[in-house]
C-alpha cells in the first residue's frame, strides 16, 4: 500500500469519527430541545385546560426550534466536515502544520510530489491515532446527554405527575390523534334541585380530567333568571 493510500485511509477514519461525533452531538441537542420546549409547552397547555390556542402555539414553537437546531447543530456541522475535513484535522492535530491542507490541494491537482508529502504526513499520523484525536470521552458525553434526554422524555410521556403526561402526548401527537387527553367531566352534587327561599344547599363539583383555577356555579331563581356564583360564595335566591 503506497503512502497516499495510507494517508487517505487515515483521513477517512478521521472523517468517520468526526461524523459520528457530530451526529451524536446534533441528536443530543435535538433531544434536549424536544424535552425543554415540549415540557414547557405541555405545562402551559395543562395550565390552560388544554386550550387549543396554547397547545397549537407551542406546537409551532417546537417545530421552529427543532428546525433551527437541525440546521445549526446537524446540517451545518456535517456540511463543514464535508467541505473542510483537512482544516478540522489540522485543528485537532496542529503537528501536521499545514501538511494535510497542502496534501488536499496537491491531490486535486494530481501533483507529482504528492507521494513525498504523504510520506512526510504519515510520520505524524503514526503518532497521532484518530481514536486519541477524537477521544471516546467526547462521544460518551454526547451519547450520555442524548440518552438522559430520551429517558426523561419517556418518563414524562408515561408517568409524569398530574396531567403533564397527557398534555405532552397531546402536544406532540394530538394533531394526528384525537383521544390523547384524559376523559373530561364535571360531576355536580346534588345537580338540578329546587330549594325553598332562604334555605341553604351545599353544592359540590368534582372536575375529572382537568384542573381549573376557579369554578362558577349557575343558579336559577324563581323568576327564571340565572345567577353566576364563584365557588365558596353564598347566593341569594
Amino acid at each position: 500500500m503506497n503512502a497516499t493510500r495510507k494517508l487517505d485511509l487515515y483521513l477517512e477514519s478521521f472523517n468517520q469519527r468526526l461524523r459520528k461525533l457530530r451526529l451524536l452531538q446534533g441528536s443530543a441537542v435535538l433531544a434536549a430541545v424536544l424535552l425543554v420546549v415540549g415540557g414547557v409547552g405541555a405545562w402551559f397547555s395543562a395550565e390552560s385546560g388544554f386550550a387549543s390556542t396554547t397547545t397549537n402555539a407551542f406546537r409551532i414553537l417546537l417545530v421552529l426550534a427543532l428546525a433551527f437546531a437541525t440546521l445549526r447543530f446537524v446540517v451545518d456541522p456535517l456540511q463543514k466536515l464535508k467541505d473542510g475535513l483537512s482544516q478540522l484535522v489540522e485543528k485537532r492535530v496542529p503537528e501536521f502544520n499545514g501538511r494535510v491542507e497542502t496534501y488536499s490541494q496537491l491531490k486535486a491537482e494530481n501533483n507529482p510530489f504528492l507521494d513525498l508529502l504523504a510520506e512526510d504526513a504519515l510520520k505524524i499520523s503514526d503518532t497521532h491515532p484518530v481514536a486519541l484525536q477524537v477521544p471516546q470521552k467526547e462521544l460518551n458525553v454526547a451519547g450520555g446527554v442524548l440518552a438522559a434526554s430520551v429517558l426523561l422524555m419517556l418518563y414524562l410521556l408515561i408517568a409524569a405527575p398530574g396531567f403533564l403526561n397527557y398534555s405532552l402526548r397531546n402536544l406532540l401527537a394530538g394533531w394526528a390523534f384525537s383521544d390523547l387527553l384524559p376523559p373530561q367531566s364535571i360531576v355536580v352534587t346534588p345537580g338540578d334541585q329546587s330549594v325553598r327561599r332562604g334555605s341553604n344547599v351545599r353544592v359540590t363539583a368534582l372536575m375529572e380530567g382537568f384542573d381549573p383555577d376557579e369554578a362558577l356555579i349557575h343558579i336559577q331563581d324563581t323568576d327564571g333568571e340565572w345567577q353566576e356564583v364563584h365557588g365558596g360564595r353564598p347566593a341569594r335566591i
